[in-house]
C-alpha cells in the first residue's frame, strides 16, 4: 500500500499542475498574441496601430469598459480568477476519484497475496488460525465491495457527463484542429499548441478513469482464483486432528473458502452512466468515435 500512497500523490501533484499550467498559458496566449501584434504594427511603421484592448480569454460582458488599460486589467483578472477557481475543483474530484481507484486497486492486491500465500506469510499453524484467517479475507473483501459500491454510487452521474463531454469536446478539437491553417507565426502556434494541450489533458484524463477500472475489473476477477490456489485443503488435512472440534472448523472453513469464491466471481465493474462502462476498450470506441465524427465535420465543411 505505500506504493499506492507514493503514486496517488504523485498524481495529485503532477495533474493538479498540469491543469493549473494550462489555465495560465490559456489565460496569457491573449496577452502573448496582444504583444506579438503591437510588435508587428510598430515594426511596419504604422503610425494609427493602437493598443487593443478588447481581446480576453473568454467571451464575456463587463458592466465596464474594457478599452481602457484599468478596465481590461480587471476583466482579465476576474476571468483569471475564475478559471483557475474552476480548474483546481475539477482537479481535486478527479485526483480524488482516481485516488479510491487506486486504492481500491491496492486493497485488491494485498487481498490477492493473502490469501495465496496464506499458509507462508500468514503463518497457519492450526485449523483455528486457518479459520481466523479466511474470516479477516472475508471480511477484508466485503470492505472492498462496499467501498467499490459507494464510489460506484458517488461517481456514476458525474462520470457519465465526463465521457459525454470529452466525446464532444475531442471531437470539436480534432476538427478545429483539422481545420488550422498551419503558419509559423505567433497566433497560429499558439492556438494549435493550446488545442494540443486541451485534447492531450482530457484524452489522458479519460485514459486514467479506463485504466484503473479495467485494473480493478481483473484483479477482482482473480480473487476467486486466488482462492482455490491458497492450498486451503492440504492445510486442513495436514494439521487435522479427531476431534469434534476440528471437524466443526473444517466446515466453517469450508463455508468461507465457497462465501468468498462465489462472490468473487461477479467481477466489480465501474461504469459511467447507463451507456458506458469504464475500460480501456471503451476508451478506444470514445477515442475513435469522436475522431470519426471530426473526419465527417472535416469533410463537410470542405463540402
Amino acid at each position: 500500500m505505500e506504493t499506492v500512497y507514493k503514486d496517488s500523490r504523485i498524481w495529485q501533484y503532477v495533474w493538479t499542475t498540469f491543469c493549473v499550467y494550462g489555465i495560465f498559458q490559456w489565460c496569457f496566449n491573449t496577452l502573448i498574441q496582444k504583444y506579438y501584434g503591437q510588435m508587428e504594427a510598430l515594426n511596419t511603421n504604422d503610425s494609427n496601430a493602437d493598443i487593443d484592448y478588447n481581446s480576453l480569454p473568454y467571451i464575456t460582458w463587463q458592466p465596464w469598459s474594457i478599452e481602457t488599460v484599468k478596465g481590461y486589467a480587471y476583466s482579465f483578472i476576474i476571468q483569471l480568477i475564475g478559471a483557475l477557481s474552476s480548474t483546481v475543483g475539477a482537479a481535486c474530484y478527479d485526483s480524488l476519484h482516481i485516488c479510491i481507484l487506486m486504492v481500491i486497486c491496492g486493497q485488491l492486491r494485498c487481498l490477492y497475496f493473502s490469501l495465496i500465500e496464506i499458509d507462508t506469510i500468514v503463518d497457519v499453524r492450526t485449523i483455528e488460525e486457518l479459520e481466523m484467517k479466511l474470516r479477516c479475507c472475508v471480511d477484508h473483501h466485503t470492505a472492498v465491495l462496499q467501498i467499490s459500491k459507494d464510489l460506484e454510487s458517488f461517481g456514476n452521474l458525474p462520470m457519465f457527463v465526463q465521457c459525454l463531454e470529452n466525446i464532444i469536446i475531442i471531437c470539436l478539437l480534432s476538427f478545429e484542429m483539422s481545420v488550422i491553417e498551419i503558419k509559423m507565426d505567433s497566433e497560429s502556434m499558439t492556438k494549435l499548441l493550446s488545442l494540443l494541450e486541451y485534447f492531450s489533458a482530457l484524452s489522458i484524463q479519460l485514459y486514467i478513469f479506463c485504466f484503473y477500472s479495467t485494473r480493478i475489473y481483473s484483479l477482482s476477477l482473480q480473487i476467486a482464483d486466488a482462492v482455490y490456489a491458497c492450498n486451503w485443503e492440504i492445510t486442513i488435512y495436514d494439521k487435522i486432528e479427531s476431534k469434534e472440534k476440528d471437524k466443526q472448523l473444517i466446515k466453517k472453513v469450508k463455508h468461507l473458502i465457497l462465501l468468498l469464491s462465489l462472490r468473487a466471481q461477479k467481477p466489480i465493474i465501474m461504469t459511467g452512466g447507463p451507456f458506458y462502462v469504464l475500460s480501456l476498450e471503451t476508451f478506444k470506441s470514445i477515442m475513435s468515435f469522436a475522431i470519426s465524427n471530426a473526419v465527417i465535420l472535416r469533410q463537410l465543411s470542405e463540402n
